[in-house]
């Protein structure tokens, strides 16, 4: 998970903000007569980008110059657009339950995340 987005969920404010965005999207996914999902003009640009790409979509933004309207961003369905198996909104919620079962392991935050592992090469791999 995008690690903004988990930034966003540790406040109510962010919470709301990704629910009902969320909310636009699940409904967006379920409805395949739409192809292309305009988000609200009062949502928070960056966050809209965010929770749309978690769902597989593709995004852009609009840029409403000539009629003075603030810019809106799309989401447009692509093949790895798909419901997701645990919504946004639960994460956390579901992160501390995790915690608690498993003994109160590492907590995820918002800079956690993936690690890159590299292999070094051996001696045969370097060509020695």
């Amino acid at each position: 998970v995008d690690p903004a987005l988990l930034q966003a969920l540790q406040t109510p404010h962010g919470r709301a903000a990704v629910g009902e965005l969320e909310k636009c999207v699940v409904e967006f996914i379920k409805d395949s007569s739409k192809d292309v999902l305009e988000f609200p003009a009062d949502s928070q640009a960056a966050l809209a980008h965010r929770v749309a790409q978690a769902y597989g979509l593709q995004t852009s933004t609009i840029d409403n110059a000539d009629t003075g309207a603030a810019p809106r961003v799309i989401g447009k369905r692509t093949e790895h657009t798909r419901l997701r198996c645990m919504r946004l909104t639960l994460i956390d919620e579901a992160t501390a339950r995790a915690r608690e079962q498993a003994g109160a392991g590492p907590r995820v935050t918002a800079t956690s995340g993936p690690k890159l592992l590299l292999k070094r090469p051996t001696g045969m791999e370097r060509g020695g």
